[in-house]
């Protein structure tokens, strides 16, 4: 049995693990700018929150692993409101497997499925119906499945429910 905890740096995949263009991984977590500091060679110190900065990857010898776009994300920022941030990268499966040796090298872990939406909800970046609207999304199978899922996240039903609410209290 596994629990999920806030804070911890974690990654995670966010993108499908197969050949592409580009892939997307996602990091989170206390101190996580500053642990993946190290490993990029950039300007991503200096960067605001929310600003994407070109740069590579290196390993622990320096050795280049891929060049990169990172996004920044500030604590309050971004899907968890956790210090975080995402790098757009090469989609060869070899790179992919190098960026996350780098991220466990840095004190990453990989993150446990739905965990970054759990961290979203623990932080109040969405409710319970917009959490669950995530899966729903992801799992959609048809565009009337994705449209109402998609409206669950952005709070449809606690917009109801606020609506309810009022009119009871009044």
């Amino acid at each position: 049995m596994f629990s999920y905890t806030t804070g911890d740096p974690i990654y995670a995949l966010a993108t499908s693990y197969s050949p592409s263009a580009l892939a997307v991984i996602r990091a989170s977590g206390d101190d996580s700018i500053s642990l993946l500091l190290p490993y990029f060679k950039g300007r991503l110190s200096s960067a605001k929150s929310n600003m994407a900065v070109h740069g590579y990857i290196i390993d622990e010898n320096g050795n280049k692993v891929d060049e990169v776009v990172v996004i920044r994300y500030d604590k309050g920022h971004g899907y968890t409101a956790e210090e975080a941030f995402e790098i757009m990268s090469h989609g060869s499966l070899p790179v992919i497997r190098a960026i996350s040796r780098v991220l466990e090298k840095a004190g990453f872990r990989k993150a446990l499925k739905g965990e970054f939406t759990y961290r979203a909800f623990m932080h109040g970046r969405m409710d319970l119906t917009e959490a669950e609207a995530v899966e729903e999304l992801v799992k959609a199978r048809t565009g009337r499945a994705g449209k109402e899922a998609l409206e669950r996240l952005e709070g449809s039903i606690r917009k109801e429910a606020g609506k309810a609410r009022d009119e009871i209290v009044n």
